[in-house]
């Protein structure tokens, strides 16, 4: 296992924990048309099998990291939300974009987004009157954009003043030249809050996992962590008439001590996460074989109903 390479288009594993989890998976890729497969069986015994190829690899991997990251079953229907029962409310963020892109970056360049804050607050508001009193946050799969629409969002769950930096390398060390900072208020600061997160979730969205793994009342949960790559991209590049693009990071997040909150060479996670979901035998054949209950999320509310309830 440990020669495994875990390559994918769409896959990227920058934590090395995250990559470890997805060797079984890309196992099925390594050898010819046969391999031997060595694993330990429910007694605990050490067993070897040859197992023969069975069609196209990518096709079964592409399967199988569709049902294990839930593509299936998640909308991208941004800033959307619903009851998913009695008490138990629903924010699906799959980006770091609101209105449009001029609008956006009128708010980048002032520093807050107060519309942002002002109307999920009031989405939030509309599920409590429906009887929430949990609130699972759904980051999976989210794609980043603007980092003060990260921390407009985090300002409705915050206690004290959170802040987000870009930064740029001087001389060996990350040096701050932007922040921004939540509002202070920190209106639904004691509800409870489960936030799903995966290495799918990127730039903005790191910095959103970030600053609500600062606050009150939240955990940070998921089969993987987040992608921990909070950098600002750009210079896209098109080679191989535009087969292949390259972005590459133009600023990025320090941590205070001049470093970075990035990822770096030894590949261990910066970005905070609290609690990695377990996948046993149950879980595995619900993930593969069910596209219509989603794993995780039921975990987050369960979660949710043991850490309040004891």
């Amino acid at each position: 296992m440990k020669n495994v390479g875990c390559l994918d288009y769409w896959f990227q594993f920058e934590v090395i924990e995250n990559e470890e989890l997805m060797k079984p998976i890309f196992l099925a890729g390594q050898g010819g048309d046969k391999v031997d497969v060595t694993f330990i069986d429910d007694d605990n015994k050490t067993k070897t099998v040859t197992l023969d190829a069975i069609g196209k690899y990518k096709s079964r991997e592409s399967t199988a990291l569709t049902h294990l990251y839930s593509d299936n079953r998640i909308s991208n229907d941004n800033f959307s939300y619903k009851m998913l029962n009695d008490d138990v409310g629903y924010l699906r963020i799959s980006a770091e974009h609101y209105s449009n892109d001029i609008i956006d970056v009128i708010a980048m360049l002032k520093g807050n987004y107060r519309k942002v804050y002002n109307e999920t607050d009031k989405k939030l508001q509309e599920l409590s009157d429906n009887g929430m009193k949990y609130l699972v946050i759904d980051l999976r799969h989210n794609r980043g954009g603007y980092e003060v629409i990260s921390t407009a969002v985090a300002s409705l769950f915050a206690d004290s003043k959170l802040t987000s930096q870009d930064g740029i390398d001087r001389n060996g060390k990350i040096v701050s030249i932007a922040k921004f900072h939540t509002f202070d208020e920190g209106k639904w600061k004691d509800l409870p809050v489960a936030v799903l997160v995966n290495d799918a979730a990127v730039s903005s969205g790191d910095v959103l996992i970030h600053l609500l793994s600062q606050c009150p009342n939240v955990t940070i949960m998921g089969i993987t962590s987040s992608s921990n790559s909070l950098q600002a991209i750009g210079g896209l590049c098109y080679l191989s008439d535009d087969i292949f693009e390259i972005y590459y990071p133009i600023f990025n997040t320090p941590d205070g001590n001049g470093g970075q909150i990035e990822v770096t060479a030894d590949r261990q996670a910066k970005v905070g996460f609290d609690v990695r979901i377990p996948v046993d035998l149950t879980a595995a054949i619900q993930i593969f074989s069910d596209d219509t209950n989603d794993y995780e999320l039921e975990y987050a509310i369960n979660y949710l109903y043991d850490i309040c309830n004891g």
